[in-house]
């Protein structure tokens, strides 16, 4: 599949996956996975038990719908790690959650099961014991506390090392669920034959899949998959079952590597599958992960937004199914600011459709559920973690109105940022112009009416030519674009929705100078990351997500006599001002009352 942008209409299900999420090539066994009753005995004092095992009341319901309005309440930087942000709860109400690097533990005292603990150093080329590095281990004690955590410090560098510490904590939970399942049923078992009434026995949730894991790419899936055989099936022992059928679905495409020309992180995110419409079930038995099982049978369901999307459809349709989002207890989002390039809004629809309750038994054994499962509770026992390459007001925006964990949540972000703007290699003049406004809402009107009125207008004025203006959002593009049509001004334009033909007739009528103003979207650039030619002047009517496109667009200016790079921001644009000129600036900019700045370089 080529590098395109997302698609904006949904496909028909057979079309969208190999994988029919209700195939009966499927079974549902539950054998014991040859573990006895000494193989099962509780382990009442780790987080699992402690978290799962708790009853919450409606008065602790209603204190934290209360708590989760207010402010984070603990703010720390810590060291290697990076700035921490702690919503605490009366349930964990502690000032200290991390232990120095220098004592970690063995993962037996981490309560992991086995075969987890015995292949894990290996794959992830540590020791018994000291199996985390440094990052892994502080990463590690929120999630094995089941805390809710948004990292948004993922790097090119870091991804691998974090993405095997969910996958391993991901099956710890599902063995270790699975383990409590298979207990009771040999308890139910032994008691039935004696003729002893064990009393009321919660094990299970509304649906099977325990564990949603959203990734943008297939190839993500396919990295995770990767993992989970090499940390779950030990080698000559283990089986994984259709193993041959998903590499070959989801391996790489060796018509769609990158050209070379294509900066490095371009190579690092698009080498690959990167079709951005699958969905995939899967369960696991000790030593044994079987995948493309249909969702009801599935302990792990790994999918994009839109594979997911397709099944749960949109109101109105007859044929829609969510019913296995109903009793997840973990939902993990890697790569979420990748999302923001595609389709935002598929990923908010997957998170409507979470923890609600089924219209279909599906099987369950009712006697079974667990009680705050039957309260409809079920979020504030799931644990949402969100791995991000840095953090966004929508991205904030979604941890603030999804995480509802009781055991509360943990935000972590880089404590600094040195400043896309220090890679720039031309040395041109920046001109930040100041948007004032009174809320967010009106930041949009504000910032239109001051281009065409102050911006747009002096650009025009004037003999300046080879004039490219970057426009961050689509609707900001379309908004922009009508406007320039309907007042006719010289110019050209390519969002991610052009045809390729037409995005080579606009790059060269304005590398030519046929046309004055060429207008490009961020996702146009981050699906395709073309040099652009002929740019003399650049104009950015909102900062990009990703801070590094700004220094590329700036780096592949042409030197002139008068290059000027222009910059609208307000103070609501604060996250993406550090990511560009650096924390230790940005304070001067995102508080200043002044309608312009300007950083000069010598």
């Amino acid at each position: 599949m080529n590098s395109i942008p997302p698609t904006e209409t949904y496909v028909e299900l057979s079309t969208c996956d190999e994988n029919n999420y209700k195939s009966n090539d499927d079974d549902d066994d539950d054998d014991d996975d040859d573990l006895s009753a000494s193989h099962l005995k509780d382990d009442q004092d780790h987080f699992f038990s402690i978290h799962y095992e708790r009853l919450l009341t409606e008065s602790d319901v209603d204190n934290l719908k209360d708590l989760f309005s207010k402010a984070l309440t603990l703010n720390k930087e810590y060291k290697d790690i990076g700035l921490i942000q702690w919503l605490r709860t009366p349930s964990n109400n502690k000032d200290t959650i991390w232990r120095d690097d220098s004592s970690q533990v063995q993962l037996k005292d981490l309560h992991v099961r086995e075969p987890l603990v015995t292949l894990w150093p290996t794959v992830n080329k540590t020791s018994v014991k000291r199996p985390f590095t440094d990052l892994q281990d502080n990463l590690f004690q929120v999630m094995n506390a089941y805390k809710d955590l948004m990292y948004t410090g993922q790097t090119f560098e870091n991804e691998s090392e974090i993405r095997r510490l969910y996958v391993l904590h991901s099956l710890n939970h599902v063995i270790k669920n699975r383990s409590r399942v298979l207990k009771n049923n040999i308890r139910l078992a032994m008691a039935a034959k004696e003729g002893r009434d064990l009393g009321d026995i919660r094990d299970q949730g509304l649906t099977r899949p325990k564990v949603l894991i959203l990734v943008p790419f297939r190839h993500s899936a396919l990295k995770i998959v990767s993992s989970m055989i090499s940390i779950l099936v030990t080698p000559g022992k283990g089986e994984v079952a259709n193993r041959r059928k998903f590499f070959k679905l989801y391996g790489e495409d060796k018509e769609s590597k990158p050209p070379d020309y294509k900066p490095d992180s371009y190579h690092q995110l698009f080498s690959g599958n990167i079709d951005d419409c699958f969905r995939i079930g899967l369960s696991v038995k000790k030593n044994r992960l079987k995948l493309f099982t249909q969702f009801y049978s599935s302990d792990i369901i790994i999918a994009s937004p839109l594979g997911l999307r397709t099944i749960i459809g949109s109101e109105g349709e007859k044929q829609r199914d969510y019913d296995f989002l109903s009793s997840l207890e973990m939902v993990i989002v890697d790569q979420t600011d990748i999302f923001l390039m595609q389709n935002w809004d598929h990923l908010l629809d997957v998170f409507k459709h979470l923890h609600l309750l089924p219209f279909d038994g599906h099987g369950v054994d009712f006697s079974r559920i667990h009680e705050w499962s039957l309260n409809c509770w079920s979020q504030y026992y799931s644990q949402l973690i969100m791995i991000s390459s840095f953090p966004t007001p929508e991205i904030n925006s979604l941890i603030t109105s999804h995480s509802r964990n009781y055991e509360g949540q943990v935000r972590v972000h880089s404590a600094s940022w040195k400043g896309s703007i220090c890679q720039i290699l031309k040395r041109v003049p920046h001109v930040f112009h100041n948007l004032k406004c009174t809320n967010h809402l009106e930041l949009p009107d504000v910032r239109f009416q001051y281009f065409i009125e102050t911006v747009l207008p002096q650009l025009s004025a004037s003999n300046i030519n080879h004039v490219c203006i970057f426009i961050q959002s689509y609707f900001d593009f379309v908004r922009v674009r009508n406007f320039m049509k309907r007042e006719e001004y010289s110019f050209c334009h390519i969002s991610e929705y052009t045809k390729s033909s037409s995005v080579s007739r606009s790059r060269s009528f304005f590398a030519q100078g046929n046309k004055k103003f060429l207008l490009v979207t961020e996702r146009f650039h981050f699906f395709r990351r073309y040099h652009i030619k002929g740019i003399h002047h650049l104009v950015f009517y909102s900062l990009p997500n990703y801070c590094e496109f700004y220094s590329e667009l700036v780096n592949q200016m042409e030197c002139v006599d008068d290059n000027k790079v222009l910059a609208l921001y307000s103070r609501y644009d604060a996250l993406s001002i550090q990511r560009i000129i650096g924390t230790s600036r940005a304070p001067e900019l995102i508080s200043s009352t002044e309608p312009l700045h300007t950083i000069s370089f010598n």
